[in-house]
């Protein structure tokens, strides 16, 4: 059975005006991040940007050999000169880093060096793509570039979720649910030339396209898939854990709304959704290949711990979700307290609103249930498992593409069973929100001009903490208009017959 493409959606223009307002607001934000961020000083940015530069000039394959771990941490890396002394001074600052991860171990000429990374196993496309774009400058600015490169594609992939949400969605709920899903941590990620803010905005594409797929008629189906298959290929290939995450998402949707029905539509019906699932398909099967070439998976311990793991696991229980909303730029540097105080405000509001809309709804709250108890299981699991070889390595941050479901749902459950939202509150909601991601930033700012020697190594160019504020209040305004934008309903489902968009029975 095929579903051919209605004719266009009336509603399309403007899901296209609230997704720019909403992906304006994310790089305003990621904008903010960049410039109070010296060179490098990102976590663990340093590792990264050498794995950029060394793919840049063709090196894709895992570190050559190793050294001494009294001298290096991970494996030697040929990257460019200009790169590691622009990346040098934050390496150094660093507790674990060893002296040649942070400066030349040898000069291969050409103005190419070799230089130790921990990262020198990971999947290279990521690497590929911000390095190459990057190649023509050099230094400090190289490093901006990769940062600009990430901050493009996630606050793309951003207004691309929005686009396909407000496809099917009547209410502001589900879009305020996606700004909500932005948290401090994942927009701080986002800002950074590391491929995991990349993965944490491609899990908010997929949990959007795959609840539009399931909500949209057929005339929103196509963009859905398409968004979909994006969201896949780069969650597939940004970490090592991104086909597990994957994995549990297909397995929830199926507790959501039945295998039949999402076996049903997952199967192409276009050719540009073929196109779409071939390059998706590719991307896994890459994916596979290199982590049976490079073994990710079996990677060199590091920081295992002695004795019984269950007493830190159980701080890990605390921390993890603490670190998830605000820990930056390091896990364990904690975030101005009103920003945790408006998250906890913000997200008992958004559990009790959820909680009532669920009530008595069936297969919609077995499905948030299994979201709930994975997040919290398998960082649980993976700790345990390999306590003694990689201590405390989880961090928060590691399951938000997962986790990034629990506000995907609450949205669906809100537009179907929630409350209106209007008046005062929601403004005042919004503002707080933009206001709590602004002084994280601006905390971080303060932090780093208080480190001379940093400043002065790095040639790092303060902002002024006006201009900082300034993009904040941007950004909140940019998102209080996707949201304006959407009142009186948002544009409707491509089938006025079928308001819940399902193409075929819906399991129940």
């Amino acid at each position: 059975m095929s579903v051919e493409a209605g004719p266009p959606d009336p509603g399309r223009n403007g899901s296209r005006r609230v997704a720019a307002w909403a992906a304006a607001g994310l790089f305003g934000l990621q904008l903010a991040w960049l410039l109070v961020m010296p060179p490098a000083t990102g976590i663990d940015e340093f590792d990264h940007v050498y794995r950029a530069s060394s793919v840049a000039i063709g090196h894709w394959r895992p570190g050559t050999y190793e050294l001494s771990p009294t001298l290096a941490r991970g494996a030697m890396l040929p990257v460019r000169a200009d790169i590691v002394e622009a990346a040098g001074p934050a390496c150094a600052r660093l507790p674990y880093t060893k002296p040649f991860n942070c400066r030349p171990y040898k000069d291969l000429g050409d103005g190419v060096v070799e230089v130790a990374t921990g990262v020198d196993y990971y999947n290279p496309l990521y690497y590929g793509v911000v390095g190459a774009l990057a190649r023509p400058f050099s230094g400090s600015a190289a490093i901006d570039v990769m940062r600009l490169v990430s901050i493009v594609e996630c606050a793309a992939m951003f207004g691309l979720a929005v686009f396909l949400t407000t496809l099917w969605a009547r209410s502001r709920w589900p879009l305020l649910l996606l700004l909500a899903a932005c948290l401090p941590t994942t927009v701080y990620s986002a800002s950074i030339a590391t491929p995991n803010g990349v993965q944490m905005v491609s899990g908010i594409l997929v949990w959007a396209a795959a609840l539009a797929m399931l909500r949209v008629g057929p005339n929103g189906r196509r963009p859905a898939y398409v968004g979909l298959m994006v969201g896949v290929a780069v969650m597939a290939n940004t970490h090592t854990l991104g086909l597990f995450w994957l994995a549990l998402i297909a397995l929830t949707l199926m507790v959501y709304a039945g295998p039949v029905r999402v076996l049903w539509l997952a199967r192409p019906r276009s050719r540009p959704e073929v196109a779409a699932l071939g390059v998706a398909l590719a991307a896994v099967a890459f994916q596979l290949w290199w982590m049976a070439y490079a073994q990710p998976n079996t990677s060199r311990p590091e920081g295992g711990l002695p004795g019984n793991p269950w007493g830190q696991i159980a701080q890990g229980v605390i921390a993890w979700p603490l670190q998830a909303v605000a820990a930056f730029p390091y896990r364990n540097e904690s975030a101005p307290a009103a920003v945790y105080g408006v998250a906890l405000v913000a997200m008992i509001a958004l559990a009790v609103f959820t909680a009532r809309a669920l009530r008595g709804a069936g297969r919609d709250s077995l499905a948030m249930a299994v979201v709930l108890v994975l997040s919290a299981a398998v960082p649980v699991a993976i700790t345990y498992s390999g306590f003694h070889r990689y201590g405390m390595s989880w961090q928060g941050r590691y399951g938000m593409p997962y986790s990034a479901g629990v506000f995907a749902l609450a949205g669906l459950a809100l537009e179907d069973r929630g409350p209106a939202l209007r008046g005062a509150f929601l403004w005042l909601g919004l503002v707080g929100w933009g206001a709590a991601e602004t002084l994280g930033i601006t905390g971080v700012l303060a932090k780093q001009i208080k480190d001379h020697e940093l400043v002065s190594a790095t040639h790092w160019w303060a902002p002024p903490t006006v201009l900082v504020v300034a993009l904040g209040a941007l950004a909140t305004a940019s998102w209080s208009r996707s949201v304006q934008l959407v009142e009186g309903g948002s544009p409707p489902a491509a089938d006025e017959a079928n308001p819940r968009g399902d193409a075929v029975p819906r399991a129940r």
